[in-house]
């Protein structure tokens, strides 16, 4: 018969109980099971609002921008989503491109959404005197800036998503693993409209 003592830990309680063992495999599970609740419970942040909220957080202020019909800043209850932003600025604009919104998405506090123009929406590399719209470029388009791989292009456009568009070209340093460098390297080459 096999000695699994090895594979115990001496446990001393300090109310009364004495000692115990449990094995490694335990502590082991306990641990994972540990790690993933606190993976979890960080994910998605900002997909849906906390379940309970305070009368000082009750409301958020949203920047909208763009081809809305009345860009600024409002105030938004909390728990509002992006299609509650754009009815407060006045709606989309005939020339608007909502399509590079998630209308369903839950806005937060500090978000900018920008609605580009559908005209501009549709142009091609070549319409922009050969500079990438990084507003509307598609993954393989933003394959052909250096540095920019596959991961890194749907990154771009998922922040892009997230957050309503770029407003200028140094809001894609914000992307994450495009710093100061990969700018200095891609900086003539791409644009916002």
């Amino acid at each position: 018969m096999q000695d699994f003592s090895p594979l115990l830990l001496n446990i001393h309680t300090y109310r009364g109980g004495g000692d115990m063992q449990i094995s490694i495999k335990e502590v082991l599970a306990v641990s994972i099971l540990a790690v993933m609740m606190a993976i979890v419970g960080t994910c998605n942040l900002r997909s849906a609002p906390p379940a309970e909220s305070t009368e000082a957080d009750a409301s958020v202020l949203v920047h909208v921008a763009g081809a809305v019909n009345n860009p600024g800043v409002y105030e938004l209850t909390y728990g509002a989503r992006v299609q509650d932003a754009l009815a407060a600025a006045g709606g989309i604009k005939s020339e608007g491109n909502a399509d590079t919104l998630n209308l369903a998405a839950y806005v937060f506090d500090g978000q900018k959404i920008y609605v580009p123009a559908l005209q501009r929406a549709e142009q091609t590399e070549s319409q922009t005197n050969g500079l990438i719209n990084i507003n509307v470029a598609n993954l393989s388009e933003l394959q052909t800036l250096p540095g920019i791989g596959p991961a890194i292009a749907e990154r771009i456009i998922t922040y892009r998503e997230q957050t309503g568009g770029f407003s200028s070209p140094e809001d894609i340093m914000n992307v994450d693993r495009i710093g100061p460098k990969t700018f200095e390297n891609i900086r003539s080459l791409i644009c916002v409209e």
